[in-house]
């Protein structure tokens, strides 16, 4: 597994899945940075390398358990960011993959956010059956490259996605209870120098 790390631990992973019925949306952020700040009055800007993604959906009903995780994972992320995978940006296996493969099978990424976000992808199955993997280079048609082995084997129908790395509002976590229910995710991918964050054309 290559979870990517902040300060030297494993960034939390947000993987609680979107209520299809009414799809994640997916919005950008122009907004740009303060580089410099000489004094209170006058500060330089820079341009972002590229915009900033945000990303809003409402989970399914949660169980008990998926309650517990997102709060135990929110805890993680106190002074943390998150992992977020892209959930409409999805692709299947084509092919089983087997402990230690580096070159996956997949559907077509073509006309995805895979042209931009080309360093790390989540092999999905549940909320708590997944492996974070990184990209040696952006995908290419059906063909996704690993850095290393996978450590788990997953089915032909896998669902593989990018990722994003941010916040998510805390306010998800507020009225969470043993009671089923579902919650509204809203997610903020922020500046960082974890991954590649330049436009890839």
């Amino acid at each position: 597994m290559s979870v990517p790390q902040y300060k030297g631990v494993d960034i939390p992973v947000f993987s609680t899945q979107p209520n299809w019925s009414t799809p994640p949306r997916l919005g950008v952020d122009y907004g740009d940075i303060v580089t410099e700040a000489l004094d209170t009055s006058e500060e330089r800007i820079g341009t972002r390398p590229r915009p900033l993604y945000k990303l809003t959906y409402q989970t399914l009903t949660l169980t008990g358990q998926e309650m517990g995780y997102i709060r135990r994972v929110m805890e993680l992320a106190q002074s943390m960011p998150m992992l977020m995978p892209v959930w409409h940006d999805y692709v299947q296996l084509t092919e089983a993959a087997s402990i230690g493969e580096t070159v996956l099978s997949a559907d077509d990424v073509g006309n995805t956010l895979w042209a931009v976000l080309v360093d790390y992808a989540i092999l999905w199955e549940s909320f708590k059956s997944w492996e974070v993997v990184q990209l040696v280079a952006p995908p290419s048609g059906t063909t996704l490259t690993l850095s290393s082995g996978l450590v788990s084997n997953w089915p032909e129908g896998t669902r593989v996605m990018p990722v994003l790395i941010g916040d998510v509002d805390r306010a998800t976590v507020t009225h969470l209870t043993d009671i089923n229910a579902d919650v509204p995710v809203k997610f903020m991918e922020t500046f960082n120098q974890l991954t590649d964050q330049s436009r890839n054309e």
